[in-house]
């Protein structure tokens, strides 16, 4: 993958499913030559004067996704350890 060709426009907790325009961004296929077959998650209006430029590649959001879910367990795990030395 081409890091410097990401641009994640990150803008609500729903960017995963929607762009800063708030329409559906699709999941595509990169035909470029640097990223041939990768995925990714794009603004609608993608090239024209509209367009929020909201771009995420699929591997960086499922990341991204895995790092929220780890946080997650993580402090749970935490908040639990608290709870059990209060006791």
């Amino acid at each position: 993958m081409d890091s410097s060709s990401s641009s994640a426009n990150l803008c609500t907790e729903d960017s995963k499913k929607f762009c800063c325009c708030g329409l559906r961004a699709p999941l595509k296929t990169s035909k470029t030559t640097t990223n041939p077959g990768m995925k990714f998650y794009g603004c609608t209006k993608y090239k024209t004067k509209q367009s929020c430029g909201f771009f995420i590649w699929l591997d960086e959001l499922l990341t991204i996704q895995e790092a929220d879910r780890s946080q997650r367990i993580q402090d749970a795990l935490g908040l639990h350890r608290d709870e059990e030395r209060q006791t």
